[in-house]
């Protein structure tokens, strides 16, 4: 290790640090401590080793998992399709930064280019962003209008999303 400034990034952590070096000194060994660092693990394109790690599983709820990715529309499917309480998962929060998936709207039934242009200008660039935002009706109206897509056409999209989630017991 050379003399200089350097930024480690570790989990959730970032430090950085100036590692100097006496004349002479034969130990280029740098020890750092960083406290409470949480892994970072992206459920969809984290390996599927740091994840099974990461979140403690076994085979089966890994396979779970892969199978019903896309379906994952909050952390209560999380917990649903992991097989925990709120409390293991508050517990596992503790320990693990987790990021959940993001579905291109691309995968919606007859979405079109235009609808996913109008929903993405609206700060909607996923099937679990329409579906959190949409999911009563009083906003699924407000996105409607302001899209300009018939409620209906979006109301069929949250079906498919629902109907997406219950076949993949999410």
């Amino acid at each position: 290790m050379s003399a200089g400034i350097y930024v480690l990034n570790v989990g959730d952590k970032s430090v950085e640090f100036t590692a100097k070096l006496d004349k002479g000194a034969r130990d280029k060994t740098v020890e750092l401590t960083i406290p409470n660092v949480r892994r970072r693990i992206d459920l969809q394109s984290s390996p599927v080793w740091e994840v099974k790690r990461g979140l403690g599983l076994d085979a089966t709820a890994l396979t779970r998992l892969r199978a019903s990715v896309e379906a994952i529309m909050d952390n209560e499917d999380l917990m649903r399709v992991l097989n925990i309480t709120a409390n293991d998962f508050r517990q596992l929060e503790a320990s693990v930064e987790l990021k959940l998936p993001r579905t291109p709207l691309n995968r919606l039934k007859r979405i079109t280019p235009k609808q996913i242009e109008s929903l993405e200008r609206l700060g909607i660039g996923s099937v679990q962003d329409l579906w959190k935002e949409v999911k009563k009706e009083k906003r699924r109206q407000r996105v409607a209008q302001e899209a300009k897509i018939a409620t209906k056409v979006i109301s069929e999209w949250i079906d498919h999303v629902d109907t997406m989630r219950s076949q993949k017991d999410v």
